[in-house]
């Protein structure tokens, strides 16, 4: 009885995550939408299509009891709620409900990531890098703003100078991964990322970011939480 109480609590967790959403997008309640999804997740649906067939199946008492006024909407309307909503946000409010569930807190480390219905655990190190297309788009898709601040920092490389490329075709074999000598290995970078959990941070540091006028940055959104949080570790590992 108390674990369903407890689980009860979800929606009332995901009610307070501030509504990403402009003012006539509104349609459906946050946290009806974020209910529905979760539980479309938890029951096995993997794509946006599957979270709105979910919801639309259900018995008439479960739409009211999630939060729905009225018919749920359609795989659309969640895709553009999740692209909206910051990830960090949503995450620590399952967290939460995830550690009350089970009475006792969650490891901090990533253990994998889920693909497909499937779990793949993750090395430690573990490090996201992704390409981006300057001038054309096709066949690949730029990422929404509220995913952008999942990166921490953005390389531009550009065109290598006229001599590389001269040497890249005229000698293919020279350039090639086997030739790159190892500077760091997996565990010294695991030990030094540790040594950068240890740096504090002083507090007069943390009012200087704080009254940065992040929109000079980014003039039309300004940061996520992530986006300042990654700011500061940067700090932290220099």
């Amino acid at each position: 009885m108390e674990n369903s109480r407890v689980a009860g609590n979800l929606l009332a967790l995901l009610a307070e995550i501030p509504d990403p959403r402009g003012r006539h997008g509104r349609r459906h309640p946050l946290a009806a939408m974020l209910a529905a999804i979760v539980c479309g997740i938890l029951t096995g649906a993997q794509g946006y299509r599957a979270i709105a067939q979910w919801a639309r199946a259900q018995h008439a008492t479960i739409g009211p009891w999630l939060g729905f006024q009225r018919r749920p909407p359609c795989a659309n309307s969640f895709r553009n709620l999740l692209l909206a909503l910051d990830p960090e946000v949503l995450e620590s409010v399952l967290r939460q409900w995830i550690e009350a569930v089970l009475g006792k807190p969650l490891p901090e480390a990533l253990a994998g990531v889920s693909l497909d219905g499937k779990t793949h655990p993750l090395p430690e190190p573990f490090l996201v890098v992704a390409t981006q297309n300057p001038q054309d788009f096709a066949g690949t898709f730029p990422l929404p703003e509220s995913q952008l601040d999942r990166f921490m920092m953005r390389i531009r490389i550009g065109y290598p100078p006229p001599q590389v490329e001269m040497r890249l075709m005229l000698e293919p074999d020279h350039d090639r991964i086997q030739n790159v000598p190892v500077v760091l290995d997996p565990q010294t970078l695991v030990s030094l990322q540790r040594e950068v959990d240890r740096v504090t941070t002083d507090g007069a540091l943390g009012e200087s970011l704080g009254a940065t006028d992040v929109f000079e940055l980014r003039p039309r959104i300004g940061f996520a939480s992530s986006g300042s949080t990654g700011w500061l570790r940067t700090l932290d590992s220099w």
